[in-house]
């Protein structure tokens, strides 16, 4: 049984987030919704999906998806531990309340590009196209969005993003390629 007062400092805290919550959301309301970055955001939400639904290998589309949501859930799950122990914030996201969830980069954009990596040239050596892709991510993309104002690295660095990105790339393409189920009966 947890002591009283440890409850009630925990009640507190909840309280605390819940008054910071409000004063995001305002400034959210005040100065972010309907702004470049936000329309930036928006479109790198869409984008990438409507360009899926249109290029993707359609033979290969749940394969795909499987692993495009499996690099989903371990995005945001780096977020969701990331963005509150401060290595890095988002200065704009879709909705004022989703500070690590929903986010376009773990929803569109990292899915996406994984799809994209995975269903070109699926001969070629998965290290290299996972290299390519962590490149391309953590040394061009993360830096676009800190130029778009919407990202910004605070105790992190894209020399640590790279190496997350290969691992992600190398985790979804193994997902990707598994032949294990069976019919549901």
């Amino acid at each position: 049984m947890m002591k009283e007062t440890t409850i009630q400092d925990i009640l507190n805290l909840f309280e605390s987030i819940e008054q910071k919550n409000t004063e995001i959301s305002a400034v959210w309301h005040e100065g972010v919704v309907f702004t470049r970055p936000w329309w930036i955001m928006i479109g790198l939400l869409v984008l990438p999906w409507c360009l899926f639904w249109l290029f993707r290998k359609k033979s290969s589309t749940h394969r795909l998806m499987f692993a495009g949501f499996f690099v989903y859930v371990v995005a945001s799950t780096a977020d969701s531990l990331g963005v509150p122990f401060g290595l890095w914030c988002y200065l704009v996201t879709p909705l004022p309340y989703l500070h690590t969830f929903y986010q376009p980069l773990d929803l569109s954009m990292l899915p996406v590009f994984t799809m994209f990596f995975l269903q070109v040239r699926p001969q070629t050596s998965p290290l290299g196209k996972a290299l390519l892709y962590a490149g391309v991510l953590a040394f061009g993309a993360e830096p676009l969005l800190i130029r778009l104002d919407v990202y910004r690295q605070l105790e992190w660095s894209h020399l640590y993003s790279f190496p997350c990105y290969v691992l992600i790339y190398l985790a979804a393409h193994y997902m990707s390629r598994r032949r294990d189920f069976a019919p549901l009966e």
